[in-house]
């Protein structure tokens, strides 16, 4: 795996990151030393924090 793009997510203070080829958005958590994985359901291409926290996600060309 190829962590691409990581991004710290202040509101959860946790670190947000893809891996571009298998579709995967990855959150670790250091507090805790927990990697939690989501399956976008296609290639992300970056990933992007919002000023009212959420993530914005770079899909394909949807």
């Amino acid at each position: 795996m190829r962590g691409e793009g990581p991004v710290w997510g202040d509101g959860d203070a946790a670190l947000w990151f893809v891996d571009i080829k298998r579709g995967r958005l990855h959150r670790y958590d250091p507090a805790t030393d927990v990697r939690r994985s989501i399956d976008i359901g296609g290639q992300a291409s970056f990933i992007a924090a919002t000023d009212a926290g959420a993530l914005l996600i770079g899909s394909g060309s949807r």
